[in-house]
């Protein structure tokens, strides 16, 4: 990989990306003076109450999700896991190489850009007849492009972004894209006209699609090396995501709030909003600071904010690469363009940015998504809760009380709950710091800070103290994704497998309910296995403490026998046909023998392929269960 060299101004952050904390609030006393009574075997469907549901949206209802804590300061445990952990390991292989990287299988390039934007021809091509035409964004699906004309070796690439090359010598037929980080004449005149005294801290924010903590750590060992030993980049051990997939990753990095939180923005709604005029996106206040800002994921059809949501009217940042990866991807081929692997032209166009614009002050993410989104780099439940997220300090901002404390606070909670609401926090404390290099030896340091409310606000600054005792519902976790928690196995007794049926019964019947309006394309689901069943229960001394045995309250008398009326579920089942496996997380209520099911905490935790061809294009949330009836 390349090695950059870093400005002492400058932030890394390096992410690796994939309700309610409610387990008991109330119990019911089942002792009575004739002994213990046993909780009645039920029979029949348990009544289910739907949240989130596609049909919620058809109808204009979807209610807002909301946390409720019933855990008030109880301690997060944060779980340690085997790198090399044998339920996990044998999953792992080592990848082929792209096409483009095998010798000999292609060519170097005719033409290509170097490190000042200028057109070069390659020795053995010299002579080569080359046309070039420049192409830019006209929708985020649509491109324009200008009018051919020939290009020589040392011509500036100064006609916009992006350019599309063909050239002829003898028979021979070669063609290629370029790209190039043309300085924007707008961006920088903005940050010109906005320019501090003051240094301002860059930004420079690198996501890998899809990879957990320990897969970050099994795959990238020389780079986590780098990080944590040349950069002394410091580690959240305790990062949970918040949701599944890129959306629910970056949604609350760069708005502090959820997708249900926010206006709708699904493109096959006609009322859905674009994402520029309905999110207040963080890298608008940035750019509204003097930053030039870049957003550069490396997929097209497949990209975070336009794959299942309606994307931008206008273009959102400064430079947004979506345009080229549009073209790459109509050439067939994703992962290389001629000679050169995909994720290489990636790379160095970063760097290229903070090089272009290095006198003004940058905000950049770049995520790459193409080598990882569909490979096995996610198992097991707690990991793929928790991805890699590392964040780096300029060496010079280290040297000053401020970025003392900053570090010293962000080691410190590193080991504690923290989540992508925090990381939007983080970016607003950025945001409104700049170094003083005349006062900076002078800012405070060494005093007792005060640790942040985790019970008033769920974003908390990473630079600041967070609590040891905030939970996930503080934290805006739901359950099905929070890592904090203590489940123990609901198959163990006969009462607990009779419930576990019934609920993952009552999950199929909703499943078919839901796609119950596209029944001509999917097929009706039925239980076929139950992997795993877990409740989440409080410790058993919780449940046996019945009073104190002293009169002055010292010794707990724990002969008690309370039930639980109400608790999470948490199942792992599969459905035929199709062979889905499905994880879901549920609240069940034992004295109204009811369920609450949230359609937003069900994950389809293996690769479903093409089986729900036929209904993507029509209704993009119904993919997750539909198995199309030509697949069967």
């Amino acid at each position: 990989m390349a090695v950059f060299k870093y400005r002492w101004n400058r932030i890394l952050i390096l992410l690796g990306v994939i309700f309610t904390l409610i387990f008991l609030a109330n119990f019911r006393g089942n002792s009575t003076k004739n002994g213990p009574r046993r909780r009645i075997l039920r029979d029949g469907p348990i009544k289910v109450e739907v949240i989130h549901s596609d049909r919620d949206r058809e109808k204009g209802g979807e209610e807002k999700r909301k946390t409720v804590d019933l855990l008030e300061g109880q301690k997060c445990k944060i779980p340690r896991l085997d790198i090399n952990g044998s339920e996990v390991i044998n999953f792992f292989h080592t990848p082929a190489p792209l096409k483009c990287q095998i010798p000999g299988n292609f060519e170097s390039e005719w033409v290509y850009l170097d490190e000042q934007g200028v057109i070069r021809f390659s020795k053995k091509r010299e002579k080569a007849k080359c046309q070039m035409k420049y192409f830019w964004r006209e929708t985020d699906d649509e491109n324009r492009f200008g009018e051919e004309f020939e290009i020589q070796d040392g011509d500036e690439f100064d006609g916009g972004e992006y350019g599309s090359v063909t050239c002829y010598e003898g028979f021979s037929r070669w063609d290629t894209l370029l790209w190039n980080i043309t300085p924007n004449q707008k961006a920088m005149e903005r940050a010109k006209k906005m320019k501090k005294e003051k240094k301002q801290l860059n930004v420079y924010f690198l996501g890998f699609d899809s990879l957990s903590q320990m897969s970050f750590r099994r795959k990238l060992p020389k780079t986590v090396k780098f990080l944590e030993e040349t950069m002394e980049s410091v580690v959240l051990n305790g990062y949970n995501i918040v949701g599944d997939g890129p959306p629910q990753a970056f949604i609350p990095i760069l708005t502090a709030q959820t997708e249900t939180e926010l206006p709708l923005t699904r493109k096959r709604f006609e009322e859905a909003r674009y994402l520029d005029e309905a999110y207040p996106m963080i890298w608008k206040n940035f750019s509204d600071n003097g930053y030039v800002t870049m957003f550069a994921e490396d997929m097209h059809l497949y990209s975070t904010f336009t794959y299942r949501l309606k994307g931008f009217r206008h273009q959102p940042v400064d430079h947004y690469p979506r345009t080229f990866f549009k073209e790459v991807e109509s050439r067939g081929d994703q992962m290389c363009i001629n000679s050169q692997p995909i994720h290489k032209i990636w790379f160095e166009k970063s760097r290229q940015f903070m090089k272009v614009y290095k006198d003004v002050p940058r905000f950049t993410i770049m995520f790459q998504g193409l080598l990882s989104h569909d490979d096995i780099n996610l198992v097991g439940q707690l990991e793929e809760r928790m991805p890699f997220f590392s964040i780096s300090l300029p060496k010079r901002l280290k040297s000053t009380g401020f970025g003392r404390r900053w570090q010293r606070n962000l080691k410190e909670n590193s080991e504690k709950l923290t989540t992508p609401f925090d990381i939007h926090s983080t970016l607003l404390d950025i945001l409104n710091f700049s170094l003083d290099s005349g006062k900076e030896e002078t800012l405070p340091e060494g005093e007792e800070e005060e640790i942040q409310n985790a019970s008033q606000h769920r974003s908390l600054s990473l630079f600041r103290r967070i609590p040891t005792d905030r939970t996930c519902a503080q934290a805006g976790i739901e359950p099905h994704w929070c890592t904090c928690l203590s489940w123990q196995n609901a198959m163990q007794t006969k009462e607990d497998r009779k419930l576990s049926r019934r609920i993952a019964e009552a999950v199929v019947t909703e499943i078919n309910r839901e796609i119950s309006s596209e029944k001509d394309y999917c097929a009706p689901l039925t239980l076929s296995k139950i992997h795993e069943s877990k409740k989440l229960l409080p410790e058993k001394s919780l449940l046996a403490y019945k009073n104190v045995k002293d009169t002055d309250g010292f010794v707990p008398d724990f002969s008690g026998d309370t039930q639980e009326a109400f608790a999470h579920f948490q199942l792992k089942i599969e459905t035929i046909p199709g062979n889905a496996i499905y994880e879901i997380t549920l609240f069940y209520d034992f004295v109204k023998d009811r369920l609450k099911m949230d359609f937003g905490a069900i994950s389809h935790v293996n690769k479903y392929g093409d089986r729900p061809h036929c209904i993507i294009g029509r209704n993009f949330f119904l993919a997750t269960f539909c198995v199309c009836f030509d697949k069967i």
